[in-house]
């Protein structure tokens, strides 16, 4: 048994090996992939949070409502990814502020654009 348990352990540690020194041959390009997937994360799921009713807020009038935000992110996504890549960006869209469920669509879209644009990024590239 005791055999069996350290067998396990050796297989994991290989395995973490492994993961380190990819991760190390290009390490800032793997932070920033795993910073886009954290920040990926985390603003999707506050799009996602957010009731629709409160997509108009904005705390000043000259500030950008919550809806106009989360656009913005989209397209500030979608441009600076592009350049990454070298591809055009997507299409800019044209969608209300209030259409929570559109918003959160471009949202994700750009997100998912810009993790197959990091995918291929190295700190060379950089």
């Amino acid at each position: 048994m005791k055999r069996l348990v350290w067998m396990a352990v050796i297989y994991a540690m290989a395995a973490t090996i492994v993961h380190a020194q990819n991760s190390t041959a290009n390490p800032v390009s793997s932070t920033l992939r795993q910073v886009l997937d954290r920040y990926s994360n985390n603003l999707v799921a506050t799009a996602e949070e957010v009731p629709a009713e409160k997509y108009s807020y904005h705390p000043t009038a000259a500030q950008m409502t919550f809806g106009q935000t989360m656009l913005h992110v989209a397209d500030v996504n979608n441009s600076a990814c592009s350049k990454v890549t070298g591809d055009p960006a997507p299409e800019r869209l044209k969608i209300s502020e209030t259409d929570k469920d559109k918003l959160v669509e471009a949202l994700k879209a750009s997100m998912d654009f810009c993790k197959q644009a990091f995918v291929k990024l190295t700190d060379a590239k950089l």
